[in-house]
This record gives structure tokens, sequence and C-alpha cells, in this order.
């Protein structure tokens, strides 16, 4: 969809469970089995073509577990792209991952903040 005013556009895009993830999972006794993890991903992008040019994306995905009850993992995101001058853009992005059971010495939240100075041709 696009605005003439402000040209301004955004997009949704829902993935539910179209495939399936299989990771080895090592427990605590030593054994290994595979874990199924479902993929439930959303992503949605805002776009503004003209000046300044201005791009967001955010994702989230959740990855619950077939096979190891009330186990779930998850991804988000979220990233902001700006033109300052003709051309010249600062991006700021936003990463975090979760698991509801990690190892022994992993964080339950792994995060992430990135910022970029960029030229485009």
């Amino acid at each position: 969809m696009r605005f003439a005013a402000t040209a301004l556009a955004c997009g949704f895009l829902a993935t539910p469970a179209l495939a399936e993830r299989t990771d080895v999972v090592v427990l605590d006794n030593g054994d290994k089995r595979q874990a199924i993890w479902v993929p439930l991903t959303t992503d949605l992008y805002i776009f503004r073509w003209d000046h300044p040019k201005t791009n967001v994306a955010a994702n989230l995905a959740v990855l619950p577990a077939l096979n190891e009850g009330g186990r779930v993992r998850s991804q988000a995101s979220l990233k902001l792209k700006h033109e300052l001058i003709n051309d010249l853009f600062l991006e700021i992005s936003f990463n975090d991952s979760y698991d509801n059971r990690p190892a022994e010495t992993a964080r339950t939240n792994d995060w992430n903040v990135v910022t970029s100075l960029g030229y485009s041709f």
C-alpha cells in the first residue's frame, strides 16, 4: 500500500509452521536426541521512499519444541534505517534471542544492539 502524500508503505507477513527444524539435544545424562522445533514467524516492514528515506523492519519468531514439553525459544529483531543526508544512512538494530531452558551456564536472553553508518552509491 502506498500513500501519495507521505510515500509511506507497509507490509505484513505471517508464516505459521511451514517447516520443522530439528537439532541434536544433549540431555543431562549425556544421551542425545533430536529436538523438533516448529517455527511460527511474523514480519512487519514499513518504508518511506521520499526524502528522508526511512525503513523499519520487525521480526518475531517463536519456536516451541514438539517433543520437549514446555520448551520454547524465540528470536526478535527490530531495525531502523534512516537517511541523514542524500544517500548517507544511519541504521540501528536490536536483536534478542530467548530460551526458557538454556544450558546451565547460559543466560535466558541474549541480546545486542548494533549501530552502523552507511553510504549508498
